[in-house]
């Protein structure tokens, strides 16, 4: 394939796949062009004339159905699958209609074709985007789009003899061939889907809410521009095919004449697309761009008006079928760029689909109505009429481009990864260019990101003058991007770079990827540099050049993989991407399972380049760790939708689950969104999985706020509410008992911060069916208890929820007391009230080992010993906090034989217990927000240090790297001589330190002898790292305090 590279820009490895895609396009507008002449033929010659405006409203009817409808029916669907099974149906219905064709047969064919086109075209684009990548289509979809030019001019000239040969009735057996074909080149291309790109066939599904957004003047202008063009289009092809079925008597004749003008206009076209377009945009711009079709149809239809013949209706309909498929389509993407993403989201499938949709219905209805009481060229008015308000939006379309333009660029909204064609007008050439040319360096950056997806010709000087400047960050950005362009960069600039060791990283990969030869030595002095990075980096970059060294090389990326530093290990597998012989599939998968996140993150980037579906498994497991968990997310999105939810279903599918790999992948599937996966989230709630439920129900309302849940699942999860309901007023029955005993116990809090959790499950099921509805912000609302967004809340609240939804969950919402909440539960559950003693030994027997603990302790406080007769202690866990506490209360227990296996010896028992830490703890403003649960791992870290009197704790500014509560004694201090404060019990010093390493503000001296309790902030960050409750709550104090400070 190497000719393809030197014609064409096609690269390694491109060339199979973009030869297979041009010749299913050459097929395919084959298959357009055999079959929509005849079609039209067949129609014009058997049927009534007439009857042809009806044929466009018809389609926009019949179309408005089938497209949803094929969406549904093929979603999820191997597309290689859907192409053959459609090339069976499509090819196998048009050899009937070969010998059957007549009377009504007619206009159903006329109908068929267009659907068939239709579809084969989705299909083709669909197929093309899971091949080849954002900047691969760039390069290569407008040269496989050439591919129908040639076939217009191939096959259009070739139905002549075809028909002569055959005769025309048989053109539809030749359009079955074409589909035949495509259907063979789909199959050739299932490979190269799996090898380039597994295509992750994304839901296309999305919640349709009611769009908020307005047409703003630039959007009515495009709209009104895009309506125009359907709307003359439809006037003239009806002129063109009546007027030519008027000249042309017969079948043959007529099927003749379309096969000639296809291959007339297949060839115009493709010399105004491949060597017009991008020079009347870039010299004249989108205005320019737009102007030349209306003004062609404008001038043609008065010609035709004045003078009815064929030629003078030609000449509409060339320009028609010429420019409206290459300057103009062109130009109109270019037009969608600069609207924010949003709006284009919601507004161009709108514009595009069932707007012009309606235009070319209405057109073909008003035609149909007016053609029976005028002449057909005083059809050309309408068109003159409408050419003009064309030209004249054309007009208004500009000013507000450029508009648009530079405040898109000003809001970073501009993304050229949505433009499929490599191609740039004056306007945005001129906009960016004063981006680049800005003096702030984040309008410069952000100019170069947007360019980085398209050629960089238009701005090469500039690009070039900006790399030779003062900025390092810009310069270094633009060598980057100038890796396949030696305009912007020059090679003897590029080895001036390589001598730079700022540069030198950067320089030594482009040096690699031009393969430039005299880099070579410089390149291989870098194999001996002092940085490690460096040494990878031109060692990767070797195995491109032809260098003597290259096996040298070879084994010094082999040495840095096994390299027992993460950050060596990484640097080398981030290298290595496109070298299978040395990171090879194996070594791979043993990344992708090592220990450090460091590893694992470079391995998971190799792994979402390389596709293969074997490392599938491997990628999954990285979503245990919160550390790997993004990366893996974004790697799997890289592979087919359908492959990794049948993995991620296998591995839900274990109940022995890991619970931070179940919580990754209940996170993870809220991109995966699918009825597999849908069922198995609410199978999990079903099945009572209390470690996950929160994340399974924000997951659930991503997938409802994604496309609304079938009824099935609602009545489900409807289920669910009255489950968690239940258990909710038990909790709350609970915590009633406990307060009347002891207000004060730790057991209250642990209490209250499970239902902290259940009364946002609560309304995030409530409101699944209608999931646009803003709960957060009224879960905010009912957590501050703000008396003036209350009222609202509970009146929507009233509105959304059934009777018995709104009965079980308002009520905690409305501020009540837990004895008021008790009596509702009762009122609804009949197990409700329970005895204190049978919640306490749910709670002691339970899987939370905190829970467990402290209902343990609050039982043995309060001498509740029965309880502990009807608890089977061989099945507990016997954490660090259970065992203290049994060992305090020895003298109660001492004749239980099975909790004399929790004693500790006296050589184990530490002055204070992880739950007097925990108490302890609790009081640090730092900790407040943290419940006891996590904050218990804190007191683990939390080392006791005794101090006599006397004894300086810290001297102003010393470095400050621990915090310390004081648990008895005081602490002095003091700036010297001058005293400031006299700390006691209960009191914390240094809290800061543990977030930053400032140094000590003053001095701290103990006062009496005192036991303090000190964490290290070393200890604190390793705990934090691994506990995002702990890591949020620190979060949360301070932003409340940056508040505070603000206001």
């Amino acid at each position: 394939m190497s000719f393809l590279s030197k014609i064409f820009d096609v690269k390694k490895g491109e060339g199979r796949p973009f030869l297979i895609l041009f010749i299913h396009f050459f097929c395919f507008s084959a298959m357009g062009i055999t079959a929509g002449s005849a079609r039209d033929a067949f129609f014009l010659s058997q049927f009534e004339k007439t009857f042809l405006p009806l044929m466009f409203v018809a389609i926009a009817i019949v179309m408005a159905g089938v497209i949803p409808f094929y969406t549904k029916i093929t979603r999820g669907k191997d597309l290689t699958t859907v192409i053959m099974f459609s090339a069976l149906i499509f090819a196998g219905s048009l050899i009937p209609f070969t010998f059957l064709l007549q009377d009504w047969l007619i206009p159903v064919l006329y109908i068929w074709v267009e659907i068939i086109i239709v579809l084969s075209i989705i299909q083709f684009w669909i197929l093309s985007g899971e091949v080849f990548d954002a900047r691969q289509a760039k390069r290569l979809f407008g040269l496989i789009s050439g591919s129908g030019a040639i076939a217009s001019m191939v096959i259009g000239s070739s139905i002549s003899p075809f028909v002569q040969a055959f005769g025309s009735d048989k053109l539809l057996l030749a359009t079955s061939f074409f589909i035949g074909a495509t259907a063979v080149t789909a199959t050739m291309i299932r490979p190269h889907r799996m090898l380039l790109d597994s295509g992750p066939a994304k839901s296309t599904a999305k919640h349709k809410e009611k769009s908020k957004i307005k047409f703003d003047g630039y959007l009515v202008a495009l709209t009104i521009v895009i309506c125009s063009m359907a709307f003359v289009s439809k006037y003239v092809d009806y002129q063109f095919k009546i007027i030519a079925s008027n000249t042309y008597q017969t079948q043959d004749e007529l099927v003749s004449f379309f096969g000639m003008f296809y291959a007339v206009t297949g060839a115009a076209a493709f010399i105004v697309q491949f060597f017009l377009t991008g020079r009347i945009l870039s010299r004249f711009g989108v205005l320019i761009g737009m102007l030349i079709l209306p003004l062609a149809l404008f001038a043609g239809s008065i010609g035709f008006l004045m003078i009815p013949v064929l030629a003078a209706i030609f000449i509409p309909k060339f320009a028609d079928q010429v420019f409206k498929f290459t300057v103009n389509n062109t130009t109109v993407q270019l037009l969608w760029l600069p609207i924010p993403p949003k709006t284009k989201k919601e507004k161009k499938p709108v514009i595009d689909g069932t707007i012009k949709a309606f235009i070319e219905g209405f057109a073909g209805l008003s035609i149909f109505i007016v053609a029976k009481w005028v002449p057909l060229n005083f059809l050309s008015i309408a068109v003159l009429i409408v050419a003009g308000v064309w030209i004249v939006y054309t007009f208004k379309i500009k000013t507000g481009y450029v508009a648009a333009l530079q405040k898109a660029i000003e809001k970073r909204q501009l993304n050229f990864e949505e433009l499929e064609v490599d191609v740039a007008d004056s306007a945005m050439v001129a906009t960016i260019e004063k981006a680049l040319r800005a003096e702030e360096e984040v309008k410069q950056l952000f100019a170069l990101e947007l360019i980085e997806d398209i050629s960089l010709s238009p701005w090469a000087k500039t690009l070039n003058e900006l790399f030779h400047g003062e900025n390092h960050e810009v310069s270094k950005t633009i060598l980057k991007l100038s890796a396949d362009n030696s305009k912007v960069v020059s090679d003897d600039e590029l080895m001036e770079a390589l001598q730079n060791h700022d540069f030198a990283d950067i320089a030594i990969n482009i040096a690699g990827i031009r393969k430039l030869a005299s880099a070579v030595p410089i390149v291989e002095a870098y194999l001996l540099d002092e940085d490690p990075e460096l040494q990878i980096t031109a060692a990767a970059a070797l195995q491109f050049m032809e260098s003597e060294k290259a096996e040298e090389a070879r084994e010094l990326i082999q040495g840095k993989m096994s390299s027992k530093d993460p950050k060596i290990q990484a640097m080398a597998i981030k290298h290595l991407s496109d070298q299978n012989n040395i990171l090879t599939h194996n070594l791979l998968l043993q990344f992708l399972k090592d220990p450090s996140e460091i590893t694992s993150n470079s391995a998971l980037v190799v792994a979402a380049k390389r596709k293969n579906d074997e490392l599938i498994p491997a990628i999954i497991t990285n979503l245990d760790n919160p550390k790997t968990l993004p990366t893996a997310r974004d790697t799997l999105q890289q592979f087919s939708e359908e492959t990794v939810i049948s993995e991620l279903m296998t591995v839900l599918a274990d109940e022995k689950i890991d619970q931070n790999l179940l919580r990754g992948i209940v996170v993870t599937s809220k991109v995966f969104r699918s009825d597999e996966m849908i069922d198995a989230l609410i199978g999990l709630l079903e099945r009572n999985d209390k470690r996950v439920i929160s994340d399974i129900i924000d997951t659930l309302l991503s997938m409802a706020r994604q496309d609304p849940l079938a009824e099935e699942y609602a009545d489900r999860l409807k289920l669910e509410v009255k489950k968690i309901s239940k258990h909710t007023y038990r909790l709350i029955d609970f915590l009633n008992s406990v307060e009347h005993v002891d207000k004060e116990h730790t057991l209250n809090e642990v209490i209250q911060h499970e239902l902290s959790k259940q009364v946002p499950n609560l309304l995030k099921l409530g409101i699944i069916d209608t999931p646009a509805t803003p709960v957060e912000s009224y879960l905010q609302t009912i957590k501050k208890q703000d008396q003036r967004q209350m009222p609202f809340v509970l009146e929507v609240l009233d509105n959304i929820f059934e009777r018995e939804e709104k009965e079980l969950i308002t009520p905690f919402v409305e501020g009540l007391t837990t004895e008021e909440l008790s009596k509702i539960g009762e009122k609804h559950f009949n197990e409700i009230p329970i005895s204190l003693e049978k919640h306490l030994s749910i709670m002691i027997s339970g899987d939370k080992e905190w829970a467990s603990a402290v209902a343990t302790d609050f039982t043995l406080k309060h001498n509740r010993t029965n309880v502990l007769k009807n608890i089977d202690w061989d099945k507990i866990v016997g954490s660090l906090a259970l065992k203290e506490i049994i060992s305090k209360y020895d003298d109660i227990v001492r004749d239980n034989d099975q909790l004399q296996k929790f004693k500790l010896n006296k050589e184990e028992l530490a002055m204070y217990s992880t739950l007097e830490k925990t108490i302890l703890l609790k009081t640090v403003n730092l900790f407040q927000t943290i419940p006891t649960e996590d904050l218990s791992k804190v007191a683990q870290i939390a080392e006791e240090e005794q101090f006599n009197a006397n004894i300086p704790l810290f001297a102003e500014g010393d470095f400050g790297d621990s915090l310390y509560i004081i648990v008895d004694g005081d602490i002095k201090i003091h700036k010297g001589d001058r005293h400031i404060a006299l700390l006691g019990k209960g009191a914390c010093l240094g809290e800061m330190a543990l977030l930053d390493q400032e140094p000590r503000s003053a001095d701290a001296t103990l006062e009496t002898d005192a036991t303090l309790l000190k964490i290290t902030q070393e200890d604190f960050y390793e705990i934090m790292s691994s506990n995002m409750e702990i890591m949020q709550g620190i979060v949360k104090l301070l932003t409340g305090r940056l508040r505070d400070a603000i206001n």
